[in-house]
Order: structure tokens, then C-alpha cells, then sequence
């Protein structure tokens, strides 16, 4: 391959690959922020901001129903439950759940609202109530937003300059390639 061509390849890949990790990372941002939503709606539809929802959940991982994917935790929850922490934690988890739909939706902050949702899965994940096909699915998600996603899904200031320049300019919607 001669030098010319391998030069104008790796020019249209500096340039273009961002628009390519922009629509991915926007594609995962709103995949997940549905997700979240629809597990929040369930949640407050069900009636999780008005009773003591999770108490059930968690007496079932407790008493060894529900086995847990790390051992010892079910002693921590157990612990949760004795001191009347899941009155609160119905509460919070649908309102945790839509704040990280609103966020990825936003698209600002997206690295430590994708961190609150790989926290929020794992701990569905180590407790047993979550499921490895979804949950562990979201995670590689979250965990690519964390990654190079969340800088290309939220350009910078410079970036959004840069952008306006070539469009008063005339020089369209994207950076020249080289030659």
C-alpha cells in the first residue's frame, strides 16, 4: 500500500471516526436512558413511592431464596433489613433509576451517571434480583459510556466553537479532509 493512500485512510479515519463514536454513544445513551425509564415507570406504577416495595425483595435474598452472587451479601442485607432501610430504598430506587434516564438522556455528566448505573446493576446483579442477560448487558453499556463514549456522546465547548466557525465560515458541517 503506498503511502499516499495510507495517509488520505488514516485522515478520513481522524475525522470521521468521531461522527461514527458520537452516533454510537448517542444510540447507547438512549437505549439505556429507556431502559431506566421503563424500570422506574414499573416501579412508581406498582406503587414502590407509597409502601415498603423492597422489603419483600430483600426478606426473599435474606432467608436464601434468592441466592446471591457474592457471598456475604446476603448478610448485608439482611442487615438492611433489621434496620428498616428499605422504607427509604423503595423510595429512592425508582427516583435513582429516572434521575440516570434523565441524565443519559441529557447527556451531561454521562460518565458519573453511567458510574450510578453500573453501581445501581451490580448491586442488582451481587443481591440475585438482577438478571445477567439485561443487567449484565447494561453494564457493558455503562461501562462504554464511562470509556471513550462519554467524551465523544458530550463534546467540549472548543468543539461546539470550532463547529460554529466552519458553519459561519462556509466550510460545512464537519473538518476538511486533508489531502
Amino acid at each position: 500500500m503506498s503511502t499516499i493512500v495510507s495517509r488520505r485512510t488514516s485522515a478520513l479515519l481522524r475525522f470521521h471516526a468521531p461522527l461514527v463514536v458520537n452516533a454510537a454513544a448517542l444510540a447507547v445513551r438512549l437505549y439505556a436512558a429507556s431502559v431506566w425509564a421503563r424500570f422506574a415507570a414499573e416501579k412508581i406504577r406498582s406503587g414502590w413511592l407509597q409502601s415498603d416495595q423492597l422489603a419483600g425483595i430483600l426478606d426473599l435474598v435474606a432467608k436464601g431464596h434468592l441466592p446471591t452472587r457474592l457471598p456475604g451479601y446476603d448478610a448485608l442485607l439482611r442487615m438492611a433489613l433489621d434496620l428498616g432501610l428499605t422504607a427509604a430504598g423503595s423510595r429512592l430506587l425508582p427516583v435513582i433509576e429516572m434521575a440516570i434516564a434523565v441524565g443519559l438522556l441529557a447527556g451531561t455528566r454521562v460518565r458519573l451517571v453511567a458510574l450510578l448505573a453500573m453501581f445501581v446493576n451490580l448491586n442488582l446483579l451481587l443481591s440475585g434480583i438482577g438478571a445477567v442477560a439485561l443487567d449484565g448487558r447494561l453494564l457493558i453499556l455503562e461501562l462504554a459510556l464511562v470509556g471513550a463514549g462519554a467524551r465523544a456522546a458530550h463534546p467540549s465547548w472548543r468543539d461546539a466553537v470550532a463547529f460554529a466557525r466552519r458553519v459561519a465560515n462556509g466550510e460545512g458541517l464537519h473538518p476538511t479532509c486533508p489531502a
